[in-house]
């Protein structure tokens, strides 16, 4: 990711980090981007403490989380995507997640389902991809194949457990109170 930010100077910093421990550079940013954070593993807790310290006062946040959806889950539909992404643990629940931004100090101004995107997004994107293996032809799918169709699996079970309610995206801008 760094490499691509590069050609936009300075003005961009991606940092790695320990999802069990995270830490950045103290009240330095003035924008957060948080896409996926729990994807590593970590508490949703520590992340937004994390982020709070490491933003000035009124900076912005934008996040981007998988939580726990209202719908029903096929445990092993949930356990097998789990596994696929490498999620140590079930995604929190919604509620749980804004409480963690407010105590960190963010006041939360917008909370969106970004589901419904999200699924239209994967579908658009896997018809494209298939559209243009088949114009590629087959020899050049041969060693892809295994990592192609893991892919596909893990993606398609997101989007049935997205769809169904099993599980949701949300988007949420904040401001630092602080």
């Amino acid at each position: 990711m760094s490499l691509r930010l590069r050609p936009f100077g300075r003005r961009a910093t991606v940092l790695p980090w320990q999802p069990e421990a995270p830490a950045f550079r103290a009240r330095y940013h003035h924008h957060a981007l948080a896409l996926e954070p729990l994807a590593g593993g970590g508490s949703f807790d520590s992340i937004a403490h994390a982020l709070a310290a490491a933003l000035k006062p009124q900076a912005q946040l934008v996040m981007l989380e998988v939580v726990r959806g209202d719908g029903p889950a096929s445990r092993p539909s949930l356990d097998r995507w789990l596994a696929l992404e490498g999620r140590p643990a079930p995604p929190p629940e919604c509620r749980e997640a804004e409480n963690a931004l407010e105590a960190a100090g963010f006041q939360i101004h917008v909370g969106e389902d970004a589901a419904p995107r999200q699924c239209a997004a994967i579908t658009e994107s896997w018809v494209r991809l298939i559209e243009e293996l088949r114009l590629a032809g087959a020899g050049q799918l041969r060693g892809a194949a295994a990592g192609l169709i893991e892919e596909a699996e893990l993606w398609l079970l997101r989007h049935r457990l997205l769809s169904g309610g099993a599980i949701g995206l949300r988007r949420w801008h904040a401001t630092l109170r602080r």
